[in-house]
């Protein structure tokens, strides 16, 4: 799944970031830009996107283009229904700015 996740302002990929609570349960999932998170001026306009908001509109233009629906209580790339249909009919995710664009298979 990070290989699909793109940053539109260097090319390169994002890598996901868990942050947890002082009691180790996870407080927020995040994708962060490869270039941003070694080096801040590398790619100093990245922007870090929820995992959830990915989620949400992949699974959203999974549905406008093909009809295909899926229910889903955590929002989470690990949950293996969610990681399957990204997978099988995703090409790519670009983050530029706030904006996520989902570009599908053909």
């Amino acid at each position: 799944m990070a290989r699909k996740i793109i940053c539109g302002k260097c090319g390169n990929c994002y890598r996901r970031k868990i942050y947890y609570n002082r009691d180790k349960t996870i407080r927020s999932i995040e994708w962060k830009c490869s270039t941003s998170a070694v080096n801040k001026k590398g790619c100093p306009d990245s922007i870090a996107i929820k995992e959830s908001v990915i989620i949400d509109k992949a699974i959203d233009e999974i549905y406008r283009r093909y009809g295909l629906t899926i229910e889903i209580d955590n929002k989470n790339i690990k949950d293996l229904e969610v990681k399957d249909m990204i997978d099988r009919y995703v090409d790519r995710i670009e983050i530029i700015n706030e904006t996520v664009i989902v570009l599908l298979l053909d």
